[in-house]
């Protein structure tokens, strides 16, 4: 009798102790998806669960590879579709996420469709962390259409908590045109509005440094608001996905540092060099090419005293695949410490 009261003791304590999985951060992210390649919720799924996460996934489209090779495949997901998606996990008790991340949407109906699926997490999770990254174009150039932009501004943003525009999408949500640093200043002033807590313009290009990034957080704490600037080199080889695994990242690392934006967005950014550069010598080493040098990029960032060179195929597609598997070790140590930034007021 001893022994059998001690077992069963045995596995009540071992119950107990056991983790609860619904205590764990768990993000539903709504963004698009490759087969091959790694963008969309191919960039952001595997971090996330690096970093904690339980990830569930909804892809926006489903694609044989992204659009930036001479051909591809898939289906959109249709706005239907994904409200019923939703239904279903809300039928099930599965609506249970303290995170949001969004994506690459695409088109109008499904816009509706994602900001309802926000006002509906909210409901279940009065707490949730939204983080919308406006994926709306770059270089000066929309690639969805321009009704887009103002669905942004009136359905989306003011029901995010974090965004994460490049200069263009900046300019776009803001109807400012950024020349200068002031300028970006008057950007995050103008999007740190509702329940937008921290703003992230991910990849700013002016002035006469050729060879920087400057990326730029605005925060607000109470009724103060504070912009940082994060000045990072520039690589040449535009690589795809980066703004999809830093907005992952982003959310992971605010998620751990809450009342820190300073230390998050440096060590997301940390994460995004390590990457890039891991991504170079990777592919440096499965061509068997020489490398060299660089001086522009799309929205990627190298490391304070790494090397800015990159393969001499990098022109092509699947050379500009980021290695994230690859880099597993340096998402995981990435130090905010390699990151300088000036606070600016």
């Amino acid at each position: 009798v001893f022994v059998v009261v001690g077992c069963r003791g045995s596995l009540q304590e071992e119950k107990e102790r056991a983790p609860n999985p619904m205590a764990s951060p768990r993000v539903l992210s709504i963004q698009s998806h490759v087969v091959s390649g790694y963008v969309g919720n191919k960039a952001a799924t595997f971090p996330l669960q690096l970093l904690g996460f339980d990830v569930d996934p909804i892809n926006t489209v489903h694609f044989s590879n992204h659009t930036g090779y001479p051909t591809f495949a898939g289906k959109r997901l249709a706005a239907d579709e994904l409200t019923q998606i939703v239904q279903a996990l809300e039928k099930n008790k599965l609506l249970n996420h303290s995170h949001l991340l969004s994506g690459y949407i695409g088109n109008v109906e499904t816009l509706h469709a994602v900001a309802e699926v926000a006002r509906k997490l909210r409901e279940h999770s009065p707490d949730l962390t939204f983080l919308c990254d406006p994926v709306l174009g770059d270089n000066g150039k929309l690639y969805v259409p321009q009704e887009l932009v103002g669905l942004y501004r009136t359905t989306m943003l003011p029901l995010a908590t974090i965004i994460t525009p490049n200069q263009f999408e900046a300019e776009q949500l803001t109807g400012m045109a950024i020349k200068e640093e002031s300028d970006v200043r008057a950007c995050l002033d103008a999007l740190l509005s509702g329940s937008v807590r921290v703003v992230v313009i991910t990849s700013v290009f002016y002035g006469s440094q050729p060879d920087t990034v400057s990326i730029y957080l605005g925060y607000r704490t109470g009724e103060h608001t504070s912009h940082v600037r994060l000045d990072v080199p520039r690589l040449e080889c535009p690589f795809s996905g980066t703004g999809d695994l830093f907005s992952a990242l982003l959310l992971a690392h605010s998620s751990r540092h809450p009342d820190d934006p300073i230390r998050a967005t440096r060590t997301a950014i940390a994460a995004i060099q390590a990457v890039l550069h891991r991504t170079i010598e990777h592919w440096r080493a499965a061509e068997h090419a020489t490398s060299q040098p660089t001086s522009a990029t799309s929205d990627g960032t190298g490391g304070p005293g790494a090397s800015t060179s990159v393969p001499r195929a990098a022109t092509s597609p699947m050379s500009r695949e980021l290695a994230i598997v690859h880099s597993r070790d340096a998402i995981l140590s990435a130090s905010p410490d390699s990151v300088p930034f000036t606070l600016l007021n």
